[in-house]
């Protein structure tokens, strides 16, 4: 049986290695995603920190996050390249229940900081993403 078509909607996703100095940032940035989402009309519905790390973090029942395992550990103490588990994370993430809770992902950085919400109108047909 096909699944469902998810809601009309934006669910925002960051990443995160779960580090002091990105813990801080993503605290900043998700309060100010919170005000955003309560706007009126706001399309902003759902939130998901990424978590590549062995394990938990002092985020976790703070901020909505899905942990996926690393395949460098060595990375939970800090490493040369931090986000060498990113991509796979977002992929593995990809495949989640939680990452088709809407219609549109928008990726955004930890270090980010939301003033208001975006209009419904950035939300483009499927197949259609913005370029850089």
């Amino acid at each position: 049986e096909p699944e469902p078509e998810p809601e009309t909607c934006i669910h925002t996703m960051i990443t995160s290695n779960g580090q002091p100095y990105m813990n801080w940032q993503t605290r900043v940035f998700y309060r100010t995603w919170l005000a955003s989402s309560k706007e009126k009309g706001s399309p902003l519905k759902h939130f998901t920190r990424v978590l590549h790390r062995t394990r938990d973090d002092e985020l976790m029942l703070e901020i909505p996050t899905v942990r996926i395992d690393p395949t460098h550990a060595e990375c939970d103490n800090g490493c040369d390249y931090a986000v060498k588990d990113r991509a796979r994370a977002i992929a593995e993430w990809a495949e989640t229940k939680d990452a088709r809770r809407c219609s549109h992902v928008l990726m955004a950085e930890a270090d980010y900081v939301m003033l208001k919400s975006p209009p419904r109108s950035v939300m483009l047909q499927r197949g259609h993403a913005y370029g850089f």
